[in-house]
């Protein structure tokens, strides 16, 4: 009995440290998309304020294209 408990309780602990695994590795991998880029730098002069008008964190121009970050 004791060790058929033993084993219960080592089982949920395995299973709740690879949930919390799998929910950290998709938080890191969601956190590094690419950019998005919209058109020119001439188009966007302001490139960080077109962004955080669509909602995201951040913009430059990069390769002469407005991208935005996050």
């Amino acid at each position: 009995m004791a060790r058929s408990l033993v084993s219960m309780i080592s089982l949920n602990v395995i299973l709740a440290l690879a949930a919390m695994v799998i929910v950290l590795f998709s938080l890191g991998v969601s956190s590094k998309l690419p950019p998005t880029c919209y058109g020119a730098c001439a188009e966007f002069p302001e490139c960080t304020t077109h962004c955080k008008i669509l909602g995201l964190m951040t913009g430059k121009c990069l390769q002469d294209f407005c991208c935005c970050f996050g």
